[in-house]
């Protein structure tokens, strides 16, 4: 794990109800492009999932992870 990933793994750890990817992107000053990216590969080794709400995705910590 790099260190982006490792750093949106502990932002979303302080927010169990979850973040969408403009809030993780204000709170983390990575854009929005590189989270997405980061975001699809945690949740590929199972470590992040999502909900859809409306139009936004927000993402947290995985049951298996937290």
């Amino acid at each position: 794990m790099n260190e982006v990933e490792e750093k949106l793994i502990n932002i979303l750890k302080q927010h169990s109800y979850g973040l969408t990817i403009s809030e993780l992107s204000k709170i983390s000053k990575i854009n929005r492009i590189t989270l997405s990216k980061h975001l699809e590969i945690l949740k590929e080794r199972g470590y992040l999932n999502y909900r859809v709400i409306g139009k936004a995705k927000v993402w947290y910590i995985s049951e298996d992870v937290g």
